[in-house]
């Protein structure tokens, strides 16, 4: 257990510091960039949704299948509903006023953040392969949606500095969610594979709601074949720690 929650501790920090990376990158780099990291990052969650999370899931003895197909459904319902009090991160729009964009971008943050730590956690908890899996998925789905966060607050008011500093404050809340998850884990035989499945609902949401439509409206250098090599690229290295870590 202890080298778990190390391993967890780990997946933690490294997504903190993705969480810095909408500052750090050069801006040249991430307009040429960005419509392949978008659809890279689709394919790690969908991979990480439907060839780690949920298979872990159903595999457990802790829960039936209704319960983990309904814990799995939740969560993509969750995520709906949570995007559509607070807005879409991706366009900074929605009609809020112009003094509330930057707030309410960094309590969507912070709670986008926090799901994070409970899907690591609940993945390290299943086992190293799977925790190694949606490490990776959290960690690509993060960069172009924190480049995002960071070029709205800009645009928005915020100095660099500024809008570096709440980015790491809100970073924080992923060790809350990493937390709260062992925590209930600690409660339930039940709340592991629930756990997964509510992080894969979470997941393919995100990939099919957020990442690959925004994808659609980016035009890269190659194409749909740049676009679609960069997803199935994701899908691959997913089913290659799935099935090669054996």
């Amino acid at each position: 257990m202890t080298l778990k929650l190390i391993y967890i501790f780990c997946a933690v920090v490294l997504d903190g510091l993705a969480g810095l990376s909408g500052g750090l990158l050069p801006p040249a780099f991430v307009h040429r960039h960005i419509a392949s990291l978008l659809a890279f990052a689709a394919g790690t969650l969908t991979g990480a949704a439907f060839l780690d999370l949920l298979p872990e899931a159903l595999h457990s003895n802790g829960a039936s299948t209704v319960a983990v197909m309904t814990a799995c459904l939740g969560g993509f319902v969750g995520f709906y509903v949570i995007e559509a009090f607070l807005g879409s991160h991706a366009t900074g729009q929605g009609g809020h006023k112009h003094s509330t964009i930057g707030p309410m971008i960094l309590i969507g943050d912070a709670i986008h953040n926090a799901t994070d730590g409970v899907a690591l956690a609940a993945a390290f908890m299943a086992d190293t392969k799977t925790g190694i899996a949606t490490t990776l998925a959290v960690l690509v789905h993060e960069l172009p949606q924190e480049i995002g966060d960071f070029a709205i607050l800009v645009s928005h008011g915020y100095s660099r500095k500024r809008a570096l500093f709440w980015l790491f404050l809100v970073q924080f809340s992923a060790l809350i969610g990493a937390l709260g998850a062992l925590w209930v884990a600690r409660l339930t035989a039940e709340a592991a594979p629930i756990l997964l499945a509510v992080s894969a609902g979470g997941f393919i949401y995100i990939a099919a709601a957020d990442l690959l439509p925004e994808l659609q409206r980016q035009k890269p250098n190659g194409g749909a074949l740049t676009k679609l090599l960069s997803f199935c690229s994701g899908l691959l290295i997913i089913a290659a720690l799935q099935f090669g870590l054996r």
